[in-house]
């Protein structure tokens, strides 16, 4: 199991104004506890970004190039993405930005179970996925 400050090392999330938290993860983590851990840490961080920057409703950028072609998504990680992130935060739209199909479709169906379907768009390319941010 990994420390608290090299699961917090391998995400970061940032504000990119207007209204758009950008998310990187920088390493997946295939360890079912260490994952559970980043997801809680993701969510921890986007909350204080929230704060620190008094936002509503938010457009989200999710990099998740850097951790390949597979990534685990544990049982406690779905549920803080799939039930505590939406019902604690307000979402415009979200472009995710991967090279992983498994990912792709995983991701896919977490968004259609919350309901958010037509608010999101996967990419495999950075500036597109930005671009496609920008529009309304």
């Amino acid at each position: 199991m990994k420390t608290d400050e090299e699961i917090k090392n391998s995400i970061s999330v940032t504000f990119e104004a207007p209204d758009t938290i950008v998310e990187v993860f920088k390493e997946g983590e295939n360890d079912q506890q260490d994952n559970a851990r980043q997801a809680q840490f993701l969510f921890e961080e986007i909350k204080r970004v929230i704060a620190e920057n008094n936002l509503g409703a938010c457009n989200y950028l999710i990099d998740m190039r850097l951790i390949g072609s597979v990534h685990y998504i544990s049982p406690e990680a779905m549920e803080i993405y799939s039930k505590k992130l939406p019902s604690e935060t307000k979402m415009n739209k979200a472009a995710i930005v991967g090279q992983s199909l498994l990912l792709e479709t995983t991701v896919n169906l977490v968004m259609q179970a919350v309901g958010r379907g037509q608010s999101f768009k996967w990419f495999n390319d950075f500036e597109e996925a930005k671009k496609w941010l920008m529009t309304s």
